[in-house]
């Protein structure tokens, strides 16, 4: 009983922790010239979902929408003086920071320039990377047991102190 209270206080908060699965769009509003534009509204949206977030840009032209689930995304500005500009097709995946910088045109608001983004965006902002596994990959893992943090153990940069043990299926753990 002692093992499961402690388990529970301090090691499953710091494992949840480490389980980040949403993502964030970010970047900045400008005009031709390079100057911020401030107050720009700012719309986010899901495609998939029909989720939308409404934003405002700050002083220096700053946007930020955390916390989104994985998704293709479109990101639309609008400002008064300028076009809207819309930048559609945004693969955001598990744990991505992306930074879509939008440069705004000279002319009303009822035109519009719209950018589609074929090939996905290379988020130069973090190291970490996530992927999402079917049941059936798991099961089809090469390793003993279709355990899938033996597997992770051989990912590059990882590295495990100690040895490993390995145990087959009905075996008993001597330490544990």
């Amino acid at each position: 009983m002692r093992f499961s209270a402690w388990f529970a206080a301090f090691l499953l908060p710091a494992i949840l922790a480490a389980q980040d699965t949403r993502g964030t769009i970010s970047g900045s509003a400008t005009d031709p010239q390079g100057a911020t534009v401030a107050g720009a509204n700012v719309t986010v949206a899901n495609t998939g979902t029909g989720t939308v977030t409404k934003l405002t840009t700050n002083q220096s032209g700053y946007y930020e929408a955390p916390l989104l689930l994985p998704g293709i995304y479109s990101v639309s500005v609008e400002s008064a003086g300028f076009k809207r500009a819309v930048q559609s097709r945004i693969t955001l995946g598990l744990g991505d920071q992306l930074k879509i910088n939008v440069q705004m045109e000279v002319g009303g608001v009822t035109e519009s320039v719209t950018i589609s983004s074929e090939a996905p965006m290379l988020d130069t902002s973090t190291v970490s990377t996530g992927r999402s596994m079917t049941n059936r990959e798991v099961m089809d893992l090469p390793v003993i047991g279709n355990n899938v943090m033996a597997l992770a153990r051989m990912a590059p940069g990882v590295q495990v102190p100690g040895t490993t043990q390995f145990l087959v299926q009905g075996e008993v753990d001597p330490i544990g």
